[in-house]
């Protein structure tokens, strides 16, 4: 993810078409798990949220935005409070009986 963001701010216009398609699939598939579930938050996690910041949110929400079934849309997106290290914690809290 550090790659992309390297890549995508020196302007490489393959890395920004490759991140439109991904937040464009990403928006839909959120979208459909958010009409399935009824859930009034998304976290969003990982590298490309983590290097990507806010404005990754801000698209990945605008992405999910028209796919939603309920207008308008109660969910909030919002970034994961440890970053990229969710994952990691996780595992270790679970690892240690948590």
């Amino acid at each position: 993810s550090g790659v992309f963001k390297e890549a995508y701010d020196r302007g490489d216009p393959l890395v920004a078409d490759l991140l439109d398609a991904a937040i464009e699939a990403l928006g839909a598939g959120i979208a459909s798990a958010v009409n399935l579930l009824d859930v009034d938050v998304v976290v969003l996690g990982g590298g490309l949220a983590d290097k990507f910041g806010e404005w990754f949110r801000m698209r990945v929400d605008a992405a999910m935005r028209p796919h939603l079934f309920l207008q308008p849309p109660r969910v909030r997106v919002v970034a994961a409070e440890l970053g990229d290290e969710g994952g990691a914690i996780g595992a270790a809290l679970l690892a240690a009986g948590g």
